[in-house]
């Protein structure tokens, strides 16, 4: 089977969509079935590693060919790879063969292709170990190596001079070590606790530095538990790396309070940097905003030396999560972050990540952060002393939900009949058996007079008005707002408005409507007349059918000394 070749830019690669679907992986990211896939024994070529199908091909056939261990195929492969480029026989070469060879007891074993020239802007070495090894173990490990498009946008400024060094912690086979620019290998050095890759990695540093010879300063270990690489007095002008992310090995470390393995790799990292040194890590894109992140976004907050965040857009084999690189100068202080996307480049000012309890890094444009800023200024109450709750989990919806109403069943909604401001049809009925759910909410919270309810998943605020004491399967939840000088129905109005639209997305970057989010939305003193003013809007839409949306957006924008004209495309 021949695989199309792709250039990883913009788009994703048709090779790399099939794999996906191999891995039962739809391409927005999202598994198609619960399998889990750290058990899955699928072996997929990432094609962004190679420049060209020839190589594709000859690893798809290496790979369903050859029956030794990986060990001794990565061995015999990158024999004859230093065998091609005449430096075999080198003592230093040789060195390192022997030491792995004597490590993995390996025979030579005949390697009847044709094997490519060594070529520095891919990794044929590297591709060919990914395709062997399951997906079920690379998971386990975080080890999913980095395309060299992204490796050089992440270097494109780390240039070693005389005397200056350079560190990846976690190395893999060497990409970041091959793609920084050094006439002295002797000053790379790299960290890796899997032996193959780090006998890959050293066999790339000599093909890429043919006219030298040395002994790459790779070492075989683990980075964040084995203390004894450097010394105290050990530091680095340059560490740059995609360390593993949502590796489920338990990390013991007193670093920082954190669970997440690319949490730890960068703290102590950032520590082995020299002074004005530079570091560039990839991150899992959820580090701007998600709660359980909040200690490493504190930790960057207080040193206030980040230069630059760069959003990517395309993907990589194995990594069906959005990622980021971030690069900082250590203690060297900056107001102002470069943030650069696909589309355009702007500067984040500090203080735009203090807005929010969890320290989220708003990524908020000057007009964006100007908006913000009038916003807090009203700001007075919050939803914070509301009353919340899930919706309703029966532990069998197949069993316990019927479509056709009966004796004893009454009318349960879910999320997906949840309009701005106003409920749609019920489509199903269920007997109210408290005892019989899995979860389920206090009787008053569902019985209350009137209370609103809101679609969890959505990538927009959709509350609805319910006083019909109602029940709500877990799709949706529910508040019951107690803001002063507000009815319900006029809290309704702020929640549904373009500018609370505006605020959540900026404020907090979530594609899921959650509580300690919404808790957080700063709502301002109002008059009684004001009120009455939203409430009677929000009562035409309801019970009139009125489209009052625009009324109500003026109203609100005015409350904050703002305009519509002020936030484009909201």
């Amino acid at each position: 089977m021949t695989i199309e070749r792709r250039k990883m830019e913009n788009i994703i690669s048709d090779a790399t969509r099939r794999n996906w679907d191999r891995l039962s992986v739809n391409t927005d990211g999202k598994l198609k079935s619960r399998a889990n896939k750290q058990k899955s024994l699928k072996k997929i070529i990432p094609v962004e590693y190679l420049q060209d199908t020839d190589k594709i091909n000859l690893i798809e056939k290496i790979s369903e060919t050859y029956t030794g261990t990986v060990t001794e195929v990565i061995y015999n492969i990158a024999v004859s790879l230093l065998q091609i480029e005449g430096i075999y026989e080198r003592p230093s070469v040789q060195e390192i063969l022997l030491d792995f060879q004597r490590e993995n007891n390996i025979d030579l074993m005949p390697i009847s292709e044709i094997i490519p020239r060594f070529n520095r802007k891919d990794d044929f070495l590297g591709a060919l170990y990914q395709s062997l090894l399951t997906e079920g173990d690379k998971n386990k490990n975080g080890s999913y190596y980095t395309p060299r498009q992204i490796v050089n946008d992440m270097l494109y400024e780390f240039d070693l001079t005389e005397g200056t060094n350079f560190l990846d912690p976690c190395c893999g086979s060497g990409a970041f070590l091959m793609g920084v620019r050094t006439n002295n290998p002797s000053n790379l050095f790299g960290i890796e606790k899997d032996p193959i890759a780090a006998f890959i990695a050293k066999v790339n540093l000599v093909l890429s530095y043919k006219d030298v010879d040395f002994v790459p300063n790779i070492l075989c270990g683990d980075f964040l538990q084995d203390d004894e690489f450097f010394s105290s007095n050990d530091r680095f002008d340059f560490i740059a790396t995609n360390p593993p992310w949502g590796s489920k090995k338990k990390i013991v470390s007193n670093l920082i309070d954190s669970k997440e393995s690319f949490v730890h790799f960068f703290v102590k990292s950032y520590n082995l940097l020299k002074k004005g040194g530079k570091t560039n890590f990839l991150f899992p894109e959820s580090i701007l905003n998600v709660k359980s992140h909040k200690v490493i976004r504190e930790f960057i907050i207080s040193n206030q030396d980040l230069n630059e965040i760069h959003q990517y857009s395309s993907s990589f084999t194995g990594v069906v999560t959005n990622f980021i690189s971030m690069k900082f100068t250590k203690g060297v202080k900056t107001n102002k972050i470069k943030v650069r996307n696909k589309n355009e480049e702007f500067y984040v000012e500090y203080t735009a990540f203090g807005h929010t309890e969890n320290k989220v890094f708003s990524l908020l444009k000057p007009q964006e952060e100007q908006i913000i800023e009038k916003v807090l200024m009203k700001s007075v109450y919050s939803l914070s002393s509301s009353q919340w709750a899930l919706g309703i989990v029966t532990g069998n919806n197949k069993e316990k939900l019927k479509s056709i109403d009966g004796p004893n069943l009454e009318k349960i909604y879910t999320g997906k009949e949840i309009d701005k401001f106003k409920l749609r049809e019920a489509k199903h009925y269920i007997y109210y058996d408290r005892a019989s759910f899995q979860q389920v909410a206090k009787d008053e919270i569902y019985r209350a007079k009137e209370k609103l309810v809101y679609k969890f998943v959505s990538n927009k605020l959709m509350f609805a008005y319910d006083d019909s004491s109602s029940l709500f399967l877990n799709s949706a939840n529910i508040l019951i707002p107690n803001i002063p000088g507000m009815s319900t129905k006029t809290v309704l109005a702020f929640l549904n408005s373009s500018l609370y639209q505006f605020l959540y997305e900026k404020l907090f970057g979530e594609l899921k409507v959650l509580k300690g989010n919404l808790s957080e939305l700063p709502f301002p003193k109002i008059d009684p007349k004001t009120n009455n003013e939203l409430t009677n809007l929000v009562d035409e839409i309801i019970y009139k059918g009125k489209n009052n949306q625009e009324e109500i957006d003026k109203i609100v924008y005015r409350l904050f000394g703002l305009d519509k004209e002020m936030i484009v495309g909201y």
